[in-house]
């Protein structure tokens, strides 16, 4: 899935509620947080801007600290969705062209 996909489905299923159940680990703050920076992520993209070093750290590092990182007990389908979008903010981080920015 593109990278742009990969964060619209995180955010879109983090704001939105879905049938898939929710861990208690998320916290409004957390969902804010993560939500508005891939929000941000997103823009730089889209106006053609190289991602952002180490915003998918960024991602995993509130996951890790709320324990939704994929194989805790508490993952669950929102968390998996921002862990993937994070890895493909990073992998087009490493297969980005300079001639890709406007």
């Amino acid at each position: 899935m593109p990278v742009v996909a990969r964060l619209d489905f995180a955010i879109m299923h983090n704001l939105q509620p879905t049938a898939e159940p929710r861990s208690s680990a998320w916290t409004p703050e957390l969902t804010d947080r993560l939500v508005e920076g891939m929000r941000a992520c997103r823009w730089f993209l889209a106006t053609g801007f190289e991602p952002p070093p180490q915003f998918g750290t960024w991602l995993r590092k509130n996951l890790e600290e709320a324990e939704l990182q994929p194989g805790s007990p508490v993952e669950d389908f929102y968390s998996r969705a921002v862990w993937y979008a994070a890895r493909e903010v990073d992998q087009l981080g490493k297969d980005w062209h300079p001639e890709w920015s406007l």
